[in-house]
């Protein structure tokens, strides 16, 4: 056997690692025994086999690596060039090449290897830092991102199903501005934020919602998105719970990005906030009373954002009569006032509130906002004497000052001062040691001070009969029904009509007993 091969390369080294499995060979009767030498003589001769052992020789010699990592950019950047110049056959077919699924994985997979085995790079084709910190390999600059690569989605629609994604237009590029909760793209988790919208069933779409919003129109079962994802990392939303202190209609809003992807509720609903990326609209939707979702979710005003048309549309309403209000107060320095709080409770703008949803419990105490002192009198009585072991009565009434012209009528900095109140806490607090229920009547204003941690009130509005006039010592306060659902609402856990005492103290009573078999939603602060 000859131990020269062509062009003078040692065959030792090279055949020996090609011949190294012929032992093998024999066993399963490859080679046959009788033939053995000039079959492997032949072998070793055979082209193909010499071949093999020079690319094992210069492989093992030099280790072969891509030149730069950055060849998928470089593609699209050809592309979006290619884009802008003149119509031509040969710019076409050059732009579906460098498009194409395959050929662009292929780029990827390349510029994967290179990023991998970046210092062998370096080493091997040197390399140098620009000012900005942006490596260049080869005198080309490449910022060192992770390349993006374009991918196909495919989903199904329904003519009439949305596909709960919002999209912004941001130079030539569609992106996707949100996606909304529970929605089949948040499940499936193909789609995310900041991912561009190139085309549709192969149509492209150049960067035009409207053109995006035609073609979902027409088009029902599958639909193929072609991406630009942003590879943004999805975390998982915090929970946050609010109940509404408004009303609210997206179809009336006009300040609404998408009022078909809105979500309406009233007074007093509770709703999970699943996504607050954006300052202005948050995403949400209803649970029930344990706290499970119900519903799709839907975009709301943010805390923030309504807060400030709420004020600046109370601006502009009350400006004349704020400038009446103004040529007063130059002249009189006023302070906060407890007993006349409700013109500072008004300016109080309230939309949500944070809760949280606990197990079943008794609250410690059963607060009575109703104006007549009799029937307040009447059914505390009533209450107490139904379970006097549960119930404990504090005679004083949780109410501010008043006001009677002389210097002692005390005007407090802060409506939750206790400088005023302690007699009448110490009082309530004295039955809570007791370990009972505290009945007790108050006024509007105080609501705010006893909605504590420490007290967890009941609050019980009882409606008067504003057709009826009784004498001003029988009132324990001298609000409207209107002002009181207006300005306190927030504090209030359920409000009744009136009736006769006896029906009144039932219905109370049951609505107690309620407590301790539904779970409720309290204030955070009850809770934290």
């Amino acid at each position: 056997m000859t131990d020269k091969i062509e062009n003078g390369h040692d065959q030792t080294t090279d055949v020996r690692h090609v011949l190294s499995g012929i032992d093998e060979l024999k066993e399963v009767n490859i080679i046959s025994k009788e033939n053995k030498e000039k079959e492997i003589e032949a072998l070793a001769n055979n082209p193909v086999v010499q071949s093999l052992a020079k690319a094992h020789k210069a492989m093992a010699e030099k280790k072969i690596l891509p030149i730069r990592t950055d060849s998928l950019d470089l593609s699209q950047r050809i592309t979006e060039y290619v884009n802008e110049l003149p119509e031509d056959e040969l710019y076409e077919q050059l732009k579906i090449l460098l498009t194409k699924p395959h050929f662009t994985s292929l780029l990827k997979c390349q510029d994967d290897v290179g990023i991998k085995n970046k210092t062998n790079i370096e080493q091997l084709h040197g390399t140098n830092t620009d000012t900005n910190g942006n490596h260049k390999f080869d005198g080309l600059e490449r910022k060192t991102k992770i390349p993006r690569a374009i991918r196909m989605v495919g989903l199904y629609k329904k003519s009439w199903e949305p596909l709960g994604l919002t999209v912004a237009k941001e130079g030539n590029e569609l992106k996707i501005a949100r996606i909304l909760h529970g929605s089949e793209i948040e499940k499936k988790g193909l789609l995310h934020v900041d991912d561009i919208i190139m085309e549709v069933n192969g149509n492209s779409l150049g960067g035009d919602p409207k053109k995006l919003q035609e073609y979902l129109l027409k088009t029902s079962g599958l639909v193929v998105f072609k991406i630009l994802p942003s590879y943004e990392e999805n975390l998982p939303p915090k929970l946050l719970y609010i109940k509404c202190h408004i009303n609210y209609d997206p179809k009336e809003d006009d300040q609404s990005p998408c009022a078909e992807a809105g979500l309406s509720f009233k007074k007093g609903d509770i709703l999970q906030v699943v996504d607050q990326k954006d300052s202005d609209w948050w995403q949400a939707q209803r649970v029930n009373n344990k706290g499970e979702a119900r519903g799709r979710a839907g975009l709301i005003p943010s805390l923030s954002f309504e807060e400030k048309r709420r004020a600046l549309k109370e601006i502009k309403m009350n400006t004349l009569t704020e400038k009446k209000k103004s040529r007063k107060l130059k002249s009189k320095r006023t302070m906060y006032n407890a007993s006349q709080n409700a013109a500072f409770d008004k300016h109080d703008i309230a939309v949500y509130e944070e809760v949280a949803c606990i197990p079943p419990f008794s609250r410690k105490m059963l607060v009575l906002l109703i104006q007549s002192r009799t029937v307040a009198d009447g059914i505390t009585q009533t209450i107490i004497d139904s379970n006097p072991e549960v119930y404990g009565k504090s005679e004083k009434t949780i109410e501010p000052p008043t006001t009677n012209g002389s210097s002692s009528s005390t005007t407090l900095h802060s409506e939750q001062s206790e400088s005023f109140y302690n007699p009448q806490l110490t009082a309530a607090r004295e039955i809570l040691k007791e370990g009972k229920t505290c009945v007790m009547t108050a006024t509007p204003q105080c609501l705010k001070l006893l909605r504590t941690s420490e007290f967890m009130p009941f609050v019980v509005f009882l409606k008067s009969n504003e057709d009826l006039e009784s004498p001003p010592e029988e009132n324990i306060f001298n609000h409207s029904n209107e002002d009181i659902e207006r300005h306190y609402s927030r504090y209030i856990d359920t409000t009744l009509d009136m009736a006769p005492t006896n029906q009144l103290s039932e219905e109370i009573i049951e609505k107690l007993g309620q407590l301790k078999t539904k779970h409720q939603w309290v204030p955070t602060s009850w809770v934290y």
